[in-house]
C-alpha cells in the first residue's frame, strides 16, 4: 500500500482535537467507509437536501480526519458541502493515521472509523461485521465471510 503524504497545509493544521479549516480537495473520503455502510450518491435526496441546508444555513460543526486526511466522521457531510459550493471546511483532526509511516494500514482505522459513527443510522454494518486483518508484511483488511 503506498504511503498517503498529508498536503503541506494539513501538516501546518495537525494540531489534533482543534477546530481548523481545510480546503475540501485535500481532504480524502475513506473508501473503508463505503464497506461498512454503503457508497454516498452524491444524487440521493437526503445528500441533495443536506446540501441545500449548508447553502441556507452554513456548515455547522466540524467533519473529523486523520492527520494523513481520511475522514473518519463526515462523509455525507463532506459531499454535501462540495454540492454545495464550499472551497473549504471546518475539520478536526485525530492524532492517527489511515497508513502508517511504514506505508502499512493502520488496523485501528476501521474500529475507529465504526466507533465514530455508531450514532448514525447503519445500512450495512452490523457491529460484530468488524473486518479482521490477514496477510504477510503489512497485510490488508477484508470482512470475515461468516458475517
Amino acid at each position: 500500500m503506498p504511503k498517503s503524504k498529508p498536503s503541506a497545509r494539513l501538516a501546518e493544521f495537525a494540531k489534533f482535537g482543534h477546530v481548523r479549516i481545510l480546503g475540501i480537495s485535500e481532504i480524502k473520503l475513506s473508501p473503508e467507509n463505503d464497506e461498512l455502510y454503503r457508497p454516498i450518491d452524491p444524487t440521493d435526496t437526503a445528500i441533495l437536501e443536506l446540501a441545500d441546508s449548508i447553502r441556507t444555513l452554513g456548515f455547522k460543526g466540524s467533519i473529523i480526519i486523520t492527520k494523513d486526511g481520511f475522514i473518519l466522521s463526515g462523509h455525507r457531510l463532506h459531499v454535501a458541502a462540495g454540492l454545495a459550493g464550499l472551497s473549504e471546511i471546518p475539520v478536526t483532526v485525530e492524532n492517527m493515521q489511515r497508513v502508517l509511516q511504514s506505508g502499512c494500514f493502520n488496523p485501528t482505522f476501521i474500529k475507529r472509523l465504526e466507533m465514530y459513527n455508531r450514532q448514525r443510522v447503519k445500512t450495512r454494518l452490523a457491529h460484530s461485521r468488524l473486518p479482521f486483518f490477514e496477510g504477510t508484511n503489512c497485510g490488508h483488511w477484508a470482512f470475515r465471510p461468516d458475517y
